[in-house]
């Protein structure tokens, strides 16, 4: 930008922002109001997550250990099982 119209911006700059200083602190004010609103929602958005991640596990281990009595077996039975299956895998049949 050419100087001239540079320096020619500034006053008119400077005058808008001394004009408008008390709607940009109400603007400031209320921008961090929301800002503080959203980081309290993600928060929570998050904290919920983690519940339901938790509550998610609990019900998989109540169903595991359900299904592990009624086949009687043992957690050691069902991860040689898995750990066969891997290696059934990893050998390509």
């Amino acid at each position: 930008m050419d100087k001239f119209l540079l320096l020619r911006a500034v006053p008119r700059i400077f005058h808008r922002h001394v004009h408008c200083n008390g709607l940009n602190m109400t603007r400031n004010a209320s921008f961090r109001e929301i800002e503080r609103k959203l980081a309290e929602s993600l928060a929570q958005l998050e904290a919920n997550r983690k519940t339901e991640r938790l509550r998610e596990a609990r019900e998989f281990g109540d169903e595991l250990k359900a299904l592990m009595k009624s086949y009687r077996m043992t957690a050691a039975d069902v991860v040689g099982i898995l750990e066969s299956v891997d290696e059934r895998q990893h050998q390509g049949g």
